[in-house]
């Protein structure tokens, strides 16, 4: 990735974006428990009433490497983190809340890194109805 993402920044001209990307921590950790693509995704939402503390965890860890990868990323030319997130919005709320673990990881990387953007695609609408 890092020696696409160097070469792409020399090819291109400066005023275009190269763009690199990660998946949301809950995506992630959907798929490590789930073990693929679910319907109602029944595991990570039952991990999440019975085991919350093994759960946050998981997202803490899945956060900081996430974090790792997105300055990796940075430092080799992207100049903006394209955030996927496909499954966060089949959360409640109160569930939500606690996966602040993503934003204060990447908060410090914006500041760290100077980076110029970064764009979270989201499923979270779903929460707002």
């Amino acid at each position: 990735m890092g020696e696409a993402l160097r070469t792409l920044r020399q090819e291109v001209t400066p005023e275009t974006a190269v763009l690199g990307f990660v998946g949301c921590p809950y995506t992630l950790a959907t798929y490590l428990v789930e073990g693929k693509t679910s319907r109602d995704y029944m595991e990570i939402k039952k991990m999440a009433w019975t085991e919350p503390d093994l759960l946050h965890a998981m997202l803490k860890q899945l956060a900081d490497n996430l974090g790792e990868y997105a300055c990796y990323q940075i430092e080799s030319g992207a100049q903006l983190i394209q955030i996927f997130d496909s499954w966060a919005g089949e959360l409640a709320l109160e569930i939500m809340i606690p996966l602040l673990h993503l934003t204060k990881k990447w908060s410090w990387i914006r500041s760290k890194r100077n980076i110029l953007k970064f764009l979270l695609l989201s499923t979270l609408s779903t929460l707002v109805h």
